[in-house]
């Protein structure tokens, strides 16, 4: 029997083989996230001293990094780094694939989904906090919170206080028509305001508690009209939005804060017969100044409304002995009060001392703060966080389907309301997103609410991956559970991974497997030529 033909025909299959492996590598060179497959050769057993040929090893896939490129899209993710994203069939939820390619998109259901509708996997956030419904219609804090064991955002949003001030000056300054009115004692002229403007006699009712208050604070006593309050809101609003900025950079616990009092009291005794007097003090600075007004009554009453125009404080004084209080409405705010005087008299000041507080402890005495002030005018606010605690290095993280809808995550109906109603601009723009080192972000308007993290998976045995197509792979009977390198890889945003296949590496293998087995083809004929010569050799 001639070996050489059997020799030269394991050739021929061996490098057909190659020629195969390195064609779909060639054809696969600008394929997003795909990886090159490398073949490798053994020679057969020997007999006699003499090799029967060659043998190819089943092609395995080359996992290094390839190039990465800029994309304009926001659903496209590339990882810089180990590891490959996880998906999972919608009609086999048990099974899981892997890949590299990041190319995804939104489906119907508001589901991250790869091209073929598998479903994105991914870390979900705990929502806890309140849902934000449409009629809370200011966003006033979108906070990003890195900390040592978790990240989340938190949205704080409030009900439009503004229009809330309108309507409850509008209802003061018609009250007298609207009492008459549900009285039955209204005249021609008042019976035609109501009528041309029922809100009036609606927003009476709704904002009862608001009005009685804000009339029971009289003159002198801690009185504010809607336009300071809205200047107390609007302070509050800045403290409580400084003091997230400085907890997401340095988030703590932190200490309690507190709100500063100061007292001072003008001696009546001293007041001369004719009644002829100046009060004076400094806050924060500025300069209070009161001359005698009408009695002595009246004026210690404008003194202390003078001081309620400041924004952030209040005052009250107590006209029979002159004692002047003037309380802070913002925990760990700075007040100041100074060079209190009666004429040219020095009066002495009782500063009660504040505590700043810091930390958490200082946001969540802001918002209640917040909350008080806005109670004033019937508003209300609500706060929403959204919180992923970190994956420990070296475990198999619990993954999930990744939700583009705030609604359904419990976050925010404000984008699912408007989209209900038919808006427009809404429908066109939904959802929008953001990421960074895979930390996915919904936004509605200046609002981010985390809904999800890329976590890239990777395994102690690459090859134990059976590539599926598409630039997936599943995991090999008996393979480890996938798990989570913390620092090995990063997930960008708006990038592709580029093929890793080398062009030129594959071309020259492509030409030396076609040469091998032109080569092979000569043996198997050569051994034909030399077979037929013994064959007519014995036939003579």
């Amino acid at each position: 029997m001639n070996g050489s033909i059997y020799t030269g025909t394991s050739g021929l299959l061996s490098f057909q083989k190659g020629i195969d492996v390195e064609s779909h590598n060639v054809a696969n060179v600008n394929t997003v996230g795909f990886k090159a497959d490398n073949i490798s050769f053994n020679d057969l057993m020997y007999q006699g001293g003499v090799g029967k040929g060659v043998t190819s090893n089943d092609p395995f896939k080359d996992f290094s990094q390839g190039s990465l490129k800029p994309s304009n899209s926001e659903y496209d993710f590339a990882i810089s780094g180990e590891g490959f994203f996880t998906l999972q069939d919608p009609q086999n939820p048990s099974k899981s694939y892997y890949s590299r390619t990041g190319q995804f998109a939104s489906n119907k259901e508001n589901n991250l989904t790869n091209n073929l509708g598998f479903l994105v996997m991914g870390v979900s956030p705990t929502v806890s906090g309140d849902m934000i419904t449409g009629e809370y219609a200011n966003n006033i804090t979108s906070t990003i919170v890195d900390t040592d064991t978790s990240i989340y955002t938190l949205n704080t949003y409030t009900t439009d206080y503004r229009t809330n001030a309108t309507e409850i000056q509008d209802v003061i300054t018609n009250k007298d028509a609207i009492e008459a009115v549900i009285n039955g004692t209204a005249t021609t002229e008042q019976q035609k305001l109501i009528d041309d403007n029922p809100n009036l006699q609606i927003n009476y009712t709704k904002y009862a508690d608001q009005i009685t208050a804000l009339q029971n604070a009289s003159s002198g006593n801690n009185y504010k009209s809607t336009d300071m309050i809205l200047n107390d809101i609007d302070e509050v609003i800045t403290n409580y939005s400084n003091a997230l900025k400085a907890f997401s950079i340095k988030p703590i616990a932190g200490e309690s804060a507190l709100k500063a009092q100061s007292t001072v009291t003008f001696p009546l005794s001293n007041i001369t017969a004719d009644n002829e007097f100046t009060m004076e003090i400094l806050i924060n600075g500025v300069k209070v100044q009161q001359g005698f007004d009408t009695d002595l009554s009246n004026t210690l009453k404008l003194f202390s409304d003078k001081i309620n125009e400041f924004s952030g404080i209040t005052s009250n004084i107590d006209t029979a002995t002159g004692t002047l209080i003037i309380d802070s409405l913002i925990s760990g705010s700075n007040l100041v009060v100074s060079h209190a005087k009666l004429n040219d008299d020095s009066l002495a000041i009782n500063n009660t001392q504040k505590a700043a507080g810091s930390g958490q402890a200082l946001i969540d005495a802001l918002y209640n703060d917040l909350e008080t002030a806005l109670a004033k005018i019937g508003g209300d606010a609500v706060q929403n966080k959204s919180e992923i605690l970190d994956v420990a290095s070296g475990t198999p993280p619990a993954l999930s389907p990744i939700v583009l809808d705030l609604n359904t995550l419990g976050m925010s109906s404000r984008l699912f309301e408007k989209i209900v109603n038919g808006d427009t601009d809404a429908i066109a723009s939904y959802p929008g997103i953001e990421s960074d080192n895979g930390n996915i972000y919904l936004t509605d308007g200046d609002a981010r609410f985390l809904v999800g993290k890329l976590l890239p998976v990777t395994f102690t045995d690459l090859s134990g991956l059976n590539p599926q197509g598409d630039n997936m792979y599943s995991k090999s009977a008996g393979q480890s559970d996938p798990i989570y390198l913390a620092d090995s890889a990063q997930v960008m945003g708006k990038y592709l991974e580029n093929s890793n296949v080398d062009l030129s590496d594959k071309l020259v293998d492509l030409m030396v497997w076609q040469k091998a087995f032109d080569a092979n083809s000569k043996t198997v004929m050569t051994s034909d030529e030399l077979l037929k010569t013994a064959l007519a050799l014995k036939n003579r």
